[in-house]
């Protein structure tokens, strides 16, 4: 998974949600706290493609019901199955 691509955070931000979350951050040891913070930047990593995942499908979702309120064959129609094929193509690069 690109992180990069997908979220950019600092360690900083995964701090401070972490603590909101009520999650201890152990800060004792600097191998243990970086190896404790790339798997909560993982997490959120992981966490956001999902989210960018299922706001991409819904986006989709109007644009098929769209699709189906259209006349067959019209360039409404068209168009808006272009709209939701493009929004999911997205989630394939």
């Amino acid at each position: 998974m690109n992180r990069e691509r997908i979220l950019k955070i600092s360690r900083d931000q995964i701090r401070r949600m972490a603590s909101a979350a009520g999650v201890y951050i152990y800060e004792g040891n600097s191998f243990a706290e970086d190896c404790y913070l790339n798997l909560l930047d993982d997490v959120a990593a992981a966490v956001a493609a999902i989210a960018a995942a299922e706001e991409r499908e819904a986006c989709a979702v109007v644009c098929d019901e769209r699709a189906a309120k259209s006349a067959m064959g019209s360039d409404e129609q068209c168009e808006a199955e272009d709209c939701a094929a493009a929004i999911r193509e997205r989630g394939n690069t």
